[in-house]
């Protein structure tokens, strides 16, 4: 596909911001596309998946972004994109093509966070659900320079808002690190074109933004 915006939506696991320096190095790119970043500030409360879409959606119509729009989602972005793009394209905005960073891959229905863990790797799912049972929170990880935002057993169990015609266009995963093995996996079975970026880091733009602009770029033409 040939992009008008590449719409960057982070993990609602991480402050916004979580994408370094990766929307300037697709700009720098040599490409004729817009990149709207979009941070989402406001999902603190229940509805988490539906304040994160509608968050998206007003973006969309402040920024006016030029058609067609690639979404790109990272981690735990990625079970909301059917819902994000029903949302946008009620709105006037339809979607070209979905991306998944190092993401969880959406399910049919209206599947919980905890679920689609425990559907992609049953022994995560159950050191998710165990974490989440002792009153814990995820992420439980730290990282030098980046603000994670852990999310209870609210967030966890929450039905994900969807669209049920998912996919309404084409779909790659972009894997960075080992730990999205599984998804990539099946995203390559679903028929998805799928590129590896070099390295093992779930946010590789941090040391390696042009590189991961590249790969980006070269899954979205594969569409």
């Amino acid at each position: 596909m040939i992009p008008g915006t590449i719409v960057l939506l982070g993990s609602p696991l991480l402050a916004p911001g979580s994408w370094g320096g990766l929307p300037d190095a697709i700009e720098r790119a040599d490409r004729a596309v817009d990149v709207l970043d979009v941070a989402i500030s406001d999902d603190e409360t229940p509805p988490f998946g539906q304040r994160y879409l509608t968050a998206v959606v007003l973006a969309a119509h402040e920024a006016k972004p030029r058609p067609s729009l690639a979404l790109v989602a990272h981690s735990a972005a990625g079970p909301l994109m059917p819902g994000i793009g029903r949302g946008l394209r009620d709105a006037g905005h339809p979607v070209g093509g979905y991306l998944f960073v190092d993401a969880t891959l959406p399910g049919p229905g209206r599947p919980d966070r905890l679920e689609l863990a425990t559907r992609e790797d049953e022994a995560r799912g159950a050191t998710l659900r165990e974490l989440l049972d002792s009153g814990g929170k995820f992420p439980d990880w730290t990282l030098p320079g980046v603000i994670t935002r852990p999310r209870g057993r609210a967030f966890f169990e929450e039905p994900l808002p969807t669209g049920d015609d998912w996919p309404d266009a084409p779909c790659g995963y972009l894997r960075t690190s080992s730990a999205y093995e599984m998804p990539a996996r099946q995203a390559k079975s679903r028929g998805w074109p799928v590129v590896e970026h070099a390295g093992d880091h779930h946010l590789p733009w941090l040391e390696d933004p042009a590189g991961v602009a590249v790969a980006l770029l070269q899954l979205i033409d594969q569409l």
